[in-house]
């Protein structure tokens, strides 16, 4: 079984936003597509799709744009590309986001086609919180993408360990660890609160292993 880690943030979706702010449209990060951990002369490699929820309805707006880091130079993302429904859009269709990141125009007539954002990076980045935003139209939500190595501010990194033990012997595969949902506030009162995420952890061993999971340490000290 060939598994490789998931990030978090893979989706983000329009049409829940509230009422006035909504849009019937998603994007994602396709990680079938993307090389996000690049081996010896390979580049890093990011593909993103936008798509309406419903081809039905029509967008109000033609732009898109994916926020990422001011440190990441505009001609630093290279085979810089958008098409609508597969067809290719002009190159000057893509500019940079004047915070850091991208912003494609695409076609009125092609508001309701499936869009997708590629590029490469030939230094890696880590991956972290981007944006997507609709400009002028939409508040902007979390989507995985590359990102400027320094901790920016409300940013915590966590390092979670599972401890195991195997019962018997055999061969434990490359674990995955999926997000099931997206994280959740919980208000504690005067001024508390608790942020919860729910995960999956896909370990996959062979027959008669059956490891058990020990007690889970968080290690807030990362950098």
């Amino acid at each position: 079984m060939n598994i490789q880690p998931h990030a978090c943030a893979l989706l983000a979706d329009f049409s829940r936003l509230p009422k006035g702010e909504a849009l019937p449209c998603i994007a994602w990060l396709d990680l079938a597509e993307s090389r996000l951990a690049p081996g010896a002369l390979q580049r890093q490699k990011f593909v993103y799709h936008i798509a309406p929820t419903d081809r039905r309805e029509a967008l109000d707006t033609a732009r898109f744009a994916l926020r990422t880091c001011a440190g990441i130079p505009f001609d630093a993302y290279k085979n810089l590309r958008a098409r609508a429904d597969g067809r290719p859009l002009k190159q000057d269709a893509i500019r940079p986001l004047e915070e850091g990141g991208i912003l494609v125009d695409w076609p009125l007539g092609a508001v309701s086609a499936a869009l997708s954002l590629e590029f490469s990076l030939e230094e890696a980045r880590p991956i972290g919180r981007a944006e997507a935003f609709f400009p002028g139209r939409t508040p902007a939500l979390a989507l995985s993408g590359p990102v400027c190595p320094e901790r920016a501010a409300g940013q915590y990194p966590l390092e979670i360990t599972l401890p195991f033990e195997k019962n018997a012997p055999g061969r434990v595969g490359q674990p995955a660890i999926w997000c099931l949902g997206a994280p959740e506030v919980q208000d504690g009162g005067d001024g508390r609160f608790m942020i919860r995420q729910r995960l999956l952890l896909d370990l996959p061993a062979a027959h008669g292993a059956k490891p058990s999971m020990g007690t889970p340490q968080i290690n807030q000290s990362i950098t």
